[in-house]
């Protein structure tokens, strides 16, 4: 049995580093992923079924389609300005499935559906001359496509494979929410001794780059609503410190915060968390149990 399943929401992450990539590399939109993007709504309906083909039927001739519209080449540059700065040669890493662990997952889906995440992989490694690694793979598939966001938090993705130490890895996936997937994935490659020198998606709503190591000013807004409790909940709750999120994920803990919590004591700020992870637990172990993706 792996060690760290997405069962009871414990997750170990290797603390960030300074060598880190900052930002998590987005060339495109959604919208554009989708074919939606200045187009009229009837003509979308033929792209948006091709994207539900690669998506969800796993179509790879309609996934290679959608990557070689969507790839911007500026983004390629700076794949290739971060090789230029290590003395390895590149190796392209997608979250790749390879089976279901079924630890009361919340989404229990045993086969891939997705081929984007590989017909992206696939484009790059042409790009940058190198190959696409196939010994990683994801060992607990929570299904975080359905999940809301501290479902994301409790159940996440693990990996196992062997990682080389002579290999510059740039992760690469579909989409980027939160970049909670791409941060386990990371995890795994450094605590193994290897080097993660980018990260880059095909999509996110906006289609600008995001930051992918939790910001100081991020961290800052979460301390001042919780204060130090906040270390040890989020490790009793998640597995890692506060420390080890994405900015993305910092940002929506900050922004439910805001909302639902409001400017009361960091005792109470720290119950009403506690009572959230708890409703969101009993929530998606429902779904598992009665076999409901939503």
């Amino acid at each position: 049995m792996p060690q760290n399943t997405p069962k009871k929401g414990r997750h170990d992450r290797v603390p960030w580093e300074a060598r880190d990539p900052r930002q998590i590399l987005v060339h495109s939109t959604f919208g554009k992923m989708r074919g939606t993007h200045q187009r009229p709504a009837k003509e979308a309906e033929q792209y948006v079924a091709r994207y539900e083909r690669a998506k969800r039927g796993y179509c790879p001739e309609a996934a290679a389609e959608i990557v070689e519209e969507c790839v911007d080449m500026r983004i390629v540059d700076l794949l290739i300005d971060a090789l230029f700065e290590v003395n390895k040669p590149a190796l392209i890493v997608c979250p790749c499935p390879g089976f279901n662990d079924g630890h009361d997952d919340p989404v229990v889906n045993p086969l891939p559906t997705n081929a984007i995440p590989a017909a992206f992989s696939a484009l790059l490694a042409a790009e940058l001359g190198c190959d696409v690694d196939a010994d990683i793979i994801q060992i607990a598939r929570p299904g975080r496509t359905v999940l809301n966001k501290f479902e994301r938090y409790l159940w996440q993705p693990c990996y196992e494979g062997a990682v080389r130490s002579d290999r510059a890895y740039i992760i690469a996936d579909d989409v980027c929410t939160n970049g909670g997937t791409l941060a386990m994935l990371r995890s795994h490659i450094v605590s193994q001794g290897g080097t993660v020198i980018a990260a880059t998606t095909l999509g996110h709503t906006t289609g600008n780059s995001q930051s992918f190591p939790i910001e100081r000013a991020t961290l800052g807004v979460l301390m001042s609503a919780y204060g130090s409790g906040l270390q040890s909940l989020w490790r009793e709750e998640i597995g890692h410190e506060p420390q080890c999120l994405t900015d993305g994920e910092g940002i929506g803990l900050a922004e439910w915060t805001r909302e639902r919590v409001g400017r009361g004591t960091q005792e109470r700020a720290l119950q009403c968390l506690r009572d959230r992870f708890a409703e969101a637990r009993g929530n998606a172990s429902e779904r598992a149990r009665s076999g409901t993706a939503s």
